[in-house]
């Protein structure tokens, strides 16, 4: 009988013992990997005739490669440590790298066997054409290696890729630049001094509610930074409901002229494009304008999306479900019965539709049956065609766009990330001497503070809630509907002149209603 305290999971000690032992076992093996490091400089110095900077590089290169052989051999026996739950730090730096280090060699090692299975099917292709007299793997290896050398070096290599990138360009352009320029021109840019830049908060007249939302509201945004000294994240966006005509749009504007920041605006509709991917392009554009605006102006943006509900409905799996009915559990036989012996019928509205709906015969395609069968082959290959989705791909592309604010530069974090990576394979270079760490520091945002605004007149619960939540368009703002004095004079003025008009026409048809039967003609 199996022993029930042997299928237990490993404890959280267990796991912390083994990432020592671990440890130590990297330890050992790089210091053995250091020791016989001599001897490679020798080979590659004497025997190859490399010069002292070759060797040295070759050396540091080969010991690396020799180490992180050995720590994959191992990882095949020897399982990764789990240390959730360990409060140990130091032991969870050192997993990191380990994990790194793996994923480092296990990538360069398969590339290496791919090389030396095209290496290996090109020296059988030479021996049975040239035999092997003259034929050896090795130089099958190194006449490889010097052609690609040789193309890299005369540069005839890179022609070919930039004329490739050219090309790519080119087709891409003619098919989709019309379009994605179509989109693009809808976005639009305002910038300090600019003539339709400068709307005051005093300008905006009959929304004094909404005016003091929003003061609250940007004194949420300019103290950011203690919602992320306190571990928070700062707000990003505005939501105003109201219908139109009720100022929305200058409001917006007021308060980029308040934060004396540059405002980019595009409608809803600018993101529904022809194709799908499109969309997508737009988004990005639009928020790379924000970025290099923002970076113009002292860090700061203003976004404002109007009729948002055109990109920001609630999405399909999202919408509310309608209720079943009776029918959808007891519908029995042909005639749609109560019970499954079909002696309980219940006619109702719903019941006939059913009945109507299953008697009625299917619809034919007034395609042959190879037209409708390569139909089916192609959606399935386009998932939902090659036509725009209704923007959800917009909406996606949004609320990732949104959430990735405040990630540092995409450059900054693959040359940080890389580098790093390439001192901890070499198990050379520490990663800390002493309290002294030797590793490019984490990349940081560049502090741009791009704020999103988005407008609409529908109802809130229609929109998405991913897009409404907390920390994107949170805040909520509604615009009421309010009628100048000069408005309701007028509106009052006109109604009492038409009520005028008709009390007076009614009162001269009753008149005349009444007096046309006492008249008598005269004879």
């Amino acid at each position: 009988m199996t022993d029930p305290r042997s299928l237990a999971l490993p404890a959280q000690e267990e796991s912390t013992l083994l990432a020592q032992q671990w440890r130590t076992l990297a330890r050992a093996a790089t210091f053995v990997a250091i020791l016989t490091s001599p001897a490679a400089f020798v080979w590659f110095h004497k025997h190859q005739g490399w010069s002292i900077g070759w060797s040295i590089l070759a050396t540091i290169t080969t010991v690396a490669a020799f180490r992180g052989l050995i720590d994959l051999v191992l990882r095949r026996f020897i399982p990764w440590p789990s240390l959730f739950g360990t409060d140990d730090a130091q032991l969870k730096e050192e997993d990191v790298v380990n994990r790194r280090r793996a994923w480092f060699w296990r990538f360069w090692y398969r590339l290496a066997w791919l090389g030396a299975i095209v290496v290996t099917l090109v020296y059988f292709v030479k021996v049975l054409k040239h035999g092997t007299d003259d034929t050896s793997w090795l130089g099958t290896a190194k006449s490889m290696l010097g052609s690609a050398f040789d193309a890299i070096g005369t540069g005839s290599l890179w022609m070919q890729l930039l004329f490739f990138g050219f090309l790519f360009i080119g087709n891409f352009m003619i098919f989709m630049g019309p379009l994605v320029l179509m989109g693009i021109s809808q976005i639009r840019g305002f910038e300090p001094g600019d003539a339709e830049w400068g709307v005051k908060l005093d300008d905006v007249r009959g929304q004094k509610e909404a005016k003091e939302e929003i003061r609250r509201v940007v004194s949420l945004w300019q103290s950011g930074e203690h919602f992320e000294a306190a571990g928070g994240k700062r707000e990003r966006g505005v939501l105003f409901l109201g219908a139109p005509g009720t100022g929305k749009t200058m409001l917006a504007k007021a308060i980029a002229t308040g934060f004396n920041s540059p405002f980019v605006t595009i409608p809803g509709s600018g993101f529904a494009q022809t194709f799908i991917g499109i969309d997508v392009l737009i988004v990005r554009f639009l928020v790379r304008k924000a970025k290099k605006l923002a970076a113009k102006w002292g860090g700061q943006c203003i976004v404002f999306i109007d009729e948002i509900d055109a990109v920001g409905r609630r999405r399909a799996g999202l919408q509310s479900t309608p209720s079943p009915s009776l029918e959808d559990y007891l519908f029995f036989g042909p005639n749609g019965a109560l019970n499954p012996t079909g002696d309980m019928i219940l006619e109702t509205r719903a019941w006939r539709e059913r009945l109507f709906a299953q008697r009625a015969p299917e619809p034919r395609s007034p395609y042959p049956g190879w037209a409708s069968r390569f139909g089916s082959i192609v959606n399935q290959a386009v998932p939902g065609g090659m036509f725009g989705g209704g923007g959800q791909m917009a909406l996606n592309q949004l609320l990732i766009i949104m959430d990735g604010i405040d990630n540092p530069p995409l450059s900054k974090r693959v040359f940080t990330n890389k580098l790093n990576q390439i001192l901890d394979a070499s198990y050379i270079i520490p990663r800390r001497v002493r309290s002294r760490s030797l590793r490019l520091p984490r990349a940081k945002p560049r502090g741009d503070q791009i704020y999103f605004i988005g407008a609409t007149n529908i109802p809130i619960d229609q929109l998405d809630p991913a897009l409404t939540r907390p920390g994107r368009m949170g805040r909520h703002v509604w615009f009421p509907r309010r009628r100048s004095r000069i408005a309701s004079t007028s509106s009052t003025s006109t109604s009492e002149r038409l009520r005028t008009i008709r009390t007076s026409t009614g009162r001269s048809g009753a008149t005349r209603s009444r007096a046309s039967p006492r008249a008598t003609p005269r004879r």
